[in-house]
């Protein structure tokens, strides 16, 4: 009977000795590996046929061997491996979700605020007043804006005429007493030239009265004493010779001065334009001064004032024609006087109209969306008023209008406060807060990231849209 023996790849064959023949027996054999450093361990298994099985178990060498164990599928090391790698991986998860999360919660957190302010809307036709000089919160302020314009145009003379005419202008006659003062016709005012100017005939003119901080006055027209162009003057400051002439003490209180320079005087030949051509010049002068008085009005006019759409008045001298090298210079001088209302006041007054006086009173206004949509019409008193008083000095202290239309009008919202109010404060505060804020009727707010619950704490993170009505939306930051 012969035994396979497997040492380092190569195989022999031996014979067995007589006392290996019980089946099954297992034997175990050393033998020295010629040239290494290590013993090898052969395990030899008896087969039944008589033939025995020898297979290398180990080596000390390979022992020492990671291959020798890389070999082995069912070897523990390997689980061990494989478990460790999930953990990191599931730990690098986590790390990268705190990680997301710190950094947008300190460099992402924002809150988008809309807000719908209270607003008041309908039909309107009543008379109202303004003041001057307002005394309680529901007086409508107004002031009155004035200035002149001049234009001119070259047209071609037709032949000249013999010509005898007055300068005339306007002025505003000043009462500091405490009485009423009536100027009979022809009274006389003496320009700082020395020149004398008359009212007209007729029935002469009362000046209210006044004080030396808000004199009484009235707007007149002059006309020269004499005819001729030396009468033709600018601007200037007038006194009242008579109450000189009799040392009246009314002669410090009671003064004029100059609304418009004085012009037409003629004393001689002047050049003769068809009536046509005058006309037509003169219409031409008239629409191109309105149209920069009122751009000058709208520019000059402050900004918290409300100028309504028919609150403009102008009126015109006659145009002075002169002579310049056989042709006629056409000059026509138009003055303006607007009417302008504060805006605040005058949309609060409306919003009281429309709710029927239940509006909250606190230190917030309203605003009127659709000022061109109002109609503001004078009494035909103010009418007359306004164009004899065409300054803010010279105004009445109070004007009865009848407004009409459909005004529109949101409560104005207090940005900065709101911020203020809301800054750090959890979704559900914000209620709480906006039941202690005035004239705001809905907010709908959007916190970033998502999983935030509360408004950032700093004031520059919050955006707040105010959502008027139907006009315009304004943004705020």
């Amino acid at each position: 009977m012969f035994e396979n023996v497997f040492n380092n790849g190569r195989t022999r064959k031996r014979q067995s000795s007589s006392s290996d023949n019980s089946p099954h027996f297992l034997r175990r054999n050393i033998v020295n590996d010629i040239g290494a450093h290590n013993m090898e361990r052969d395990v030899v298994i008896k087969l039944g046929n008589g033939v025995e099985s020898i297979s290398r178990k180990m080596s000390l060498r390979d022992k020492a061997t990671p291959s020798s164990i890389s070999h082995n599928s069912s070897l523990k090391p390997h689980k061990r491996t494989v478990r460790g790698k999930f953990t990191i991986f599931v730990v690098a998860i986590i790390a990268l979700v705190i990680i997301f999360w710190i950094v947008g919660t300190v460099f992402f957190h924002r809150a988008s605020i809309i807000v719908e302010p209270i607003t008041y809307t309908g039909s309107v036709d009543k008379v109202m007043t303004a003041v001057s000089q307002p005394s309680s919160e529901t007086d409508v302020p107004f002031r009155t804006m004035a200035m002149s314009h001049t234009e001119s145009t070259i047209l071609k003379a037709d032949g000249e005429e013999e010509v005898v005419s007055y300068a005339k202008g306007r002025i505003v006659i000043f009462n500091e007493t405490s009485s009423q003062q009536r100027f009979r016709e022809e009274t006389r005012f003496k320009s700082s030239q020395g020149l004398i100017f008359k009212l007209p005939k007729g029935d002469g003119v009362s000046v209210p009265a006044g004080s030396s901080s808000r004199p009484g006055s009235i707007e007149v027209e002059v006309i020269a004493e004499k005819p001729g162009p030396d009468y033709n003057i600018g601007l200037s400051d007038f006194t009242i010779p008579g109450w000189d002439e009799i040392n009246d003490a009314r002669f410090k209180t009671q003064y004029a001065r100059s609304k418009t320079s004085m012009s037409g005087g003629v004393l001689g030949t002047r050049p003769v334009v068809a009536s046509g051509a005058k006309d037509s010049a003169v219409q031409e002068l008239l629409e191109k001064s309105k149209k920069v008085l009122t751009e000058k009005i709208i520019l000059e006019k402050p900004k918290d004032m409300f100028l309504p759409s028919s609150g403009m008045y102008y009126h015109n001298q006659e145009p002075a024609i002169t002579t310049l090298d056989e042709q006629a210079k056409v000059e026509l001088t138009v003055s303006v006087t607007a009417v302008i209302f504060q805006h605040d006041a005058f949309a609060d007054a409306l919003a009281r109209l429309l709710s029927g006086d239940k509006v909250e009173s606190d230190s917030q206004h309203f605003v009127l969306h659709n000022p061109d949509d109002i109609m503001v019409e004078f009494s035909p008193e103010t009418n007359m008023s306004l164009r004899t008083f065409t300054d803010s000095a010279l105004s009445p202290t109070s004007l009865r209008f009848r407004v009409t239309g459909y005004p529109l009008i949101s409560k104005v919202v207090d940005v900065g406060a709101l911020k203020k109010n809301l800054a750090g404060k959890r979704i559900n505060e914000i209620s709480e807060v906006l039941d202690s804020l005035i004239g705001i009727r809905r907010v709908v707010t959007h916190i970033k990231p998502i999983w935030q619950s509360h408004i950032p704490m700093i004031l520059d993170d919050i955006s707040v849209e105010i959502k008027y009505p139907k006009r315009t939306s304004q943004v705020a930051r």
